[in-house]
């Protein structure tokens, strides 16, 4: 039997969390060492922003040092809004700072170096983005270019209307998920493939623009997958559940921190088998599918987030993550 139609409102909307869209720091040539004044500088522990309102990590009270010849590097040199960049210093250890699109993102000790994913929000217009690390007293720098995405069908939903009171328990959510997304540790926890948490038949993609009966519209910041109330839905990779509750329009909701910033979403859920600070395994059951929240049809919401910044999970599927 064949889900009807799913259609849901799960903005977290990007524009709310500060990003310039053409936040840039002053030019340099990929791969260049900024001056410095020594090496070795202690970087005190620092709330490290990742916008004004969004995701905030804490550095660790250690020092930085260079221990080699210092490089900076990206893994793609132009992505679309809703992909990310991995950025890699080699030949440094110890916290470091990563600036790119206006704010601050926690690097972490990965691949004999620091790395750092860097999400490139849906709306932001095309052209050069620079990035810089400090670290050991040095700075790093690098740039990737932000190419325009293709244009997809707008979807209509006349059946699902935004009230006042709805729009308020949507801000109310949002502030709880956004607390869920600033929680992350310091190892990565996921692998490779990320599964996609049932099979169902994709009612709505990510980054389409949806309107819902005239009274609200924004860009879909997920997948929604349709299938029968009750399906079983599975963890997409292994992680800590940092949030598993009640939420008005989000209905039955698991979050799960997979560390270093990265997080997985399932909404509308019929029923929670998880909860929080449960640790789970890639394939591991944490809910079934239902109707719940400001939904129409069985379906299951699924988003994938790197701090506040919803990615594609489409991305996620084929590219993997670090």
């Amino acid at each position: 039997m064949e889900a009807r139609a799913a259609r849901d409102a799960s903005p977290l909307a990007d524009a709310s969390i500060g990003v310039s869209a053409n936040a840039e720091t002053p030019p340099s040539r990929p791969g260049t060492v900024g001056s410095s004044r020594g090496t070795g500088v202690a970087l005190a522990a620092a709330a490290l922003l990742l916008s004004g309102t969004g995701w905030a990590g804490v550095m660790d009270k250690a020092a930085s040092a260079v221990i080699g010849p210092p490089a900076i590097s990206v893994d793609r040199e132009e992505v679309v809004p809703g992909s990310w960049v991995v950025v890699r210093v080699t030949g440094v250890k110890g916290p470091g700072i990563l600036r790119a699109l206006g704010r601050d993102i926690r690097m972490f000790a990965a691949d004999s170096g620091l790395r750092a994913l860097v999400p490139v929000p849906l709306g932001l217009t095309s052209g050069k983005q620079v990035i810089a690390v400090r670290v050991g007293g040095l700075t790093l720098k690098t740039a990737f270019r932000i190419a325009g995405a293709p244009a997809k069908p707008p979807q209509m939903l006349r059946d699902l209307t935004l009230s006042a009171k709805g729009a308020a328990a949507l801000k109310s959510g949002n502030a709880v998920l956004g607390r869920a997304f600033r929680k992350t540790g310091r190892e990565a926890l996921w692998s490779f493939p990320v599964h996609t948490p049932l099979t169902g038949r994709l009612s709505s993609g990510f980054g389409v623009m949806r309107s819902y009966g005239g009274t609200a519209g924004w860009p879909h910041r997920g997948h929604d997958l349709a299938a029968p109330k009750g399906t079983p839905v599975a963890a997409a990779t292994g992680g800590v559940v940092v949030f598993s509750g009640w939420l008005e329009m989000y209905g039955n909701a698991v979050v799960i921190d997979h560390g270093q910033t990265v997080h997985t979403a399932y909404f509308h859920m019929d029923s929670r088998r998880v909860a929080t600070g449960d640790r789970v395994e890639a394939g591991r059951v944490i809910g079934t599918v239902g109707e719940t929240g400001f939904a129409k049809g069985p379906h299951l919401h699924f988003g994938t987030y790197m701090g506040p910044v919803a990615v594609d999970p489409g991305e996620m599927f084929t590219r993997g993550l670090p």
